[in-house]
Parts: structure tokens; C-alpha cells; sequence
């Protein structure tokens, strides 16, 4: 086991630094979801909590995603968005994570695989299905590259 040298510090000390951020970031969402809720028992008007619980989720992923974005930011490349990932994960993604809120909206009844998802899953679909879209759209942001550059083998 060797030594720690400066840039391994400053690596540990900045994910650490982003854990606490992510950690203070979703209980203070937490909290919203909590005041949401509370409205919802005094005006039964659950449409923001249920707008609120489909984008949670999807705040979640995206900020999983930021590690990795940080490293696509800095390499010198034009930036390109990946079409395929975001139309063949993020577009089903998006719908499960959107599914309760459009189950209770006026085109409900019309949903495909409705009651395959409300059996199974219940609130705990759509939330994971947040948490891979969030994770998705960030991670469709990339830089291409250049065709000048040479190949080099990937960092583990």
C-alpha cells in the first residue's frame, strides 16, 4: 500500500465533499416531499406531490450522474448528445418515471401495461425508473472524439 499523494487527497477530499452535498441536497427534498404530503391531507389536492415524486427521482440520478460528467467536461472534445441511449433507455425511463402522475391524469385509463406496474410496483417503479432517467440524460451529454487524437487505452 503506498503513500497518499496530493492528487488522491484532493480526489477523496472533493468525492467526500460531493457525498455531503448529495446527502444535505436530498434531505432537504425529503423534506419538501414531507411538506407536500402534509398539504395534500389538508387540501386533497395531490397533483404537485405527485408531479414532486416524479422528478425526485429523476434529481437523484442526475446527481449520480455528475461524477462522470465532470470527467466528460474536461476532456478537449465538441460536445455530442448519444440519440440512441436517450431514445432506447431514457424515453421508457421517462414514461415509467412519469407513470403514477399520467395514471392520474386524464389519459390514465389509456396506459399501456398499467395495471402490470401497479401490481408489481407501485411507487417503487417509477422512482427507480427516476433515478435511471436522471442518470441517462446526464450521461447522454458526451464529447466526440477527435479524430486526430490518438487511441489510448482506458484508465482503471
Amino acid at each position: 500500500m503506498g503513500t497518499w499523494k496530493g492528487s488522491k487527497w484532493r480526489r477523496f477530499v472533493s468525492y467526500l465533499a460531493y457525498s455531503i452535498f448529495c446527502g444535505i441536497l436530498i434531505l432537504l427534498m425529503l423534506r419538501v416531499q414531507v411538506l407536500l404530503q402534509e398539504q395534500v391531507r389538508v387540501t386533497f389536492k395531490s397533483m404537485p406531490l405527485l408531479v414532486y415524486s416524479a422528478f425526485f427521482p429523476v434529481i437523484i440520478g442526475i446527481l449520480l450522474g455528475i461524477p462522470g460528467f465532470v470527467r466528460t467536461c474536461r476532456q478537449p472534445a465538441a460536445w455530442s448528445f448519444d440519440w440512441v441511449k436517450f431514445i432506447a433507455v431514457g424515453v421508457p425511463s421517462l414514461y415509467g418515471s412519469l407513470f403514477i402522475w399520467l395514471y392520474f391524469s386524464p389519459v390514465g385509463s389509456n396506459l399501456p401495461f398499467a395495471s402490470t406496474v401497479l401490481g408489481f410496483g407501485g411507487s417503487t417503479f417509477p422512482a427507480i425508473c427516476g433515478i435511471v432517467f436522471g442518470y441517462i440524460l446526464i450521461g447522454c451529454f458526451r464529447k466526440a472524439e477527435r479524430k486526430d487524437a490518438k487511441q489510448s487505452a482506458p484508465i482503471s
